[in-house]
């Protein structure tokens, strides 16, 4: 099934994306705010707006390397291998460690 390859492969996950597609009519909005929810769902529901208030409203270049070394972590499956990097802003200034 769909749902079975999905959970064991990137191919079975961008079949089960397109599916989610094709199921709403082609509006990428649609599966992007169905996306949301799935990841939304992933924590406990006070965890993203507690986040926002400890780490990324007072925190932020601290919460930009958090994300990324927890994508490192936790993308795998997904990505395959990859590392954090620096990066820099629009405005040229360097972000030590805020990139994958």
């Amino acid at each position: 099934s769909c749902a079975t390859d999905a959970a064991s492969s990137y191919d079975g996950l961008m079949a089960h994306v397109t599916s989610m597609r094709d199921a709403a009519g082609g509006d990428a909005a649609l599966v992007h705010a169905a996306g949301l929810r799935v990841l939304t769902r992933l924590f406990p529901e006070w965890l993203p707006p507690a986040f926002a208030v400890l780490f990324a409203g007072p925190l932020p270049g601290f919460s930009a390397r958090m994300n990324a070394h927890v994508t490192v972590l936790t993308t795998r499956w997904l990505m395959g291998n990859s590392s954090v990097v620096d990066t820099t802003a629009a405005d040229g200034s360097p972000l030590p460690g805020q990139a994958v």
